[in-house]
């Protein structure tokens, strides 16, 4: 009897994750970011934004926020709208891309 609940835990465990339509929550590093616009079969999440608040302007800090905030709509692609003058924030839309 033991055996059988672990077995259909297993089984049940199993179905969940293989019929996920993508990832629970990509990592950021794993997001990809770009001006170019995504492949036709990819899923807008909407609109994600990146900040730096520092003294010292950085654009690579505000695309890791960018990044982060992506990843945790599910995103791995973003194309990027728009960025600040002065290199502290930037702005894109987010999409899954099978």
């Amino acid at each position: 009897m033991k055996n059988n609940i672990v077995l259909l835990t297993f089984i049940a465990f199993w179905l969940m994750v293989s019929c996920s339509s993508h990832p629970i929550r990509p990592e950021a590093s794993n997001v990809k970011v770009s001006r170019e616009e995504p492949g036709s079969k990819c899923e807008s999440l909407g609109r994600v934004t990146g900040t730096v608040l520092s003294q010292k302007p950085n654009v690579d800090l505000a695309i890791a926020d960018l990044k982060k905030e992506a990843a945790l709509k599910g995103a791995n692609y973003v194309k990027i709208e728009s960025a600040s003058g002065y290199e502290t924030a930037i702005a894109g839309i987010a999409y899954f891309c099978p």
